[in-house]
């Protein structure tokens, strides 16, 4: 690991929601101010920027549950953390059952499709308020609840997709955490590519930080 997301500061927030401990490192509120400061520079609103602060909060928040709600169903607990890239539901998939284990990942993205697909209703069935700021809100979540999911299914370890590849391969083969390293090191080089020609350079630089950290585990 580059990082020790777990390693708590004197400037996280903590607060209990559902009974389930979350904390946010002062991280998390830098990186989604930077990664929505195209909204600020294109409206020179600063209350739409907090809406998307807001949204990635909420959005964020929603797939961490996803996992510690899935988690305690069969039995194990956990708590929450988001921090510069994203966010843990520490404990929630510790689980000796691989399937339950893959069940409890695969909750996170989950909820959000499910989260988008309720939004694309409200969208489509014309029930957003007519208010600008409440339509870009809307609009925000939408996007941010079918991106974010698909690009965590990506099978690239940590994300989700990488530890379901990892659970699955290890099941059927004896070098499967050597084989899902493997592919996770050739997707996150393929991730790169496409979003370096799309512009996206925080998302390359996450990638190559995944790949390098993945080509330590093959070795």
């Amino acid at each position: 690991m580059f990082f020790d997301y777990r390693q708590e500061t004197q400037l996280d927030l903590h607060f209990h929601l559902f009974g389930v401990l979350v904390r946010i490192q002062p991280m998390f509120w830098l990186v989604s101010v930077l990664l929505g400061w195209s909204y600020f520079k294109a409206t020179n609103d600063l209350a739409v920027l907090a809406l998307w602060v807001l949204a990635v909060f909420l959005s964020i928040l929603l797939h961490e549950f996803g996992h510690v709600l899935m988690g305690q169903f069969f039995g194990s607990s956990g708590f929450i953390i988001l921090h510069g890239f994203g966010g843990l539901a520490v404990g929630s998939s510790d689980l000796s059952n691989r399937w339950k284990r893959i069940a409890v990942t695969l909750a996170g993205p989950g909820i959000q499709l499910v989260l988008w697909g309720i939004l694309q209703g409200i969208i489509h069935a014309s029930l957003v308020p007519d208010n600008p700021k409440i339509r870009i809100f809307i609009l925000m979540l939408s996007n941010i609840n079918l991106f974010w999911p698909l690009l965590n299914l990506i099978p690239v370890y940590p994300l989700d997709g990488g530890q379901v590849l990892l659970d699955s391969l290890t099941y059927f083969s004896a070098n499967g955490r050597k084989q899902a390293f493997g592919i996770s090191v050739a997707a996150g080089i393929g991730a790169a590519i496409y979003f370096g020609n799309s512009g996206q350079l925080f998302l390359v630089f996450l990638f190559v930080l995944l790949i390098m950290q993945n080509l330590e585990l093959v070795r």
